[in-house]
């Protein structure tokens, strides 16, 4: 399986989480390749088996930089994908589970399967442990 991890990255944490993942996607035997978001570029748009979209938290949204790259993606009918987001606060009620709602609806609403979400909060005192739990249960979708 081919997997792209499409990610935006302010401060380099989101970045960090992404890189994680990427790295378990590897043990587990999947090819993937990490790209970077910004508005002065855009990855082409993914064409990969299974595509993991990684944003920071900004106000309780995802970032300017994600949604401008979203919205540019005309379909990702029938395609296998996960989210997830960093957040500053250490609750998800914070902010979290409204930008995974918001890239949620974004994505189904261009026919993407959504196969699997996660939030680190940065400020927790289990911040370790949650970003393994969240990028080994992402990374546990391979099939």
């Amino acid at each position: 399986m081919k997997a792209g991890i499409f990610v935006h990255s302010n401060t380099g944490n989101t970045y960090h989480v992404a890189q994680r993942l990427k790295e378990k996607l590897d043990e587990k035997g999947c090819i993937s390749d990490l790209k970077r978001i910004s508005f002065s570029s855009y990855p082409e748009a993914p064409s990969h088996d299974w595509i993991i979209f990684a944003s920071p938290v900004h106000g309780g949204n995802i970032s300017d930089d994600m949604k401008a790259y979203l919205s540019q993606i005309k379909s990702l009918k029938d395609k296998k994908v996960s989210c997830l987001v960093t957040q500053f606060f250490p609750s998800p009620r914070m902010g979290g589970d409204k930008a995974i709602a918001q890239m949620k609806e974004i994505l189904e609403s261009k026919g993407a399967l959504v196969k699997g979400t996660g939030i680190v909060n940065w400020m927790s005192l289990r911040r370790k442990k949650k970003i393994n739990d969240v990028t080994e249960n992402i990374s546990a979708l391979t099939y």
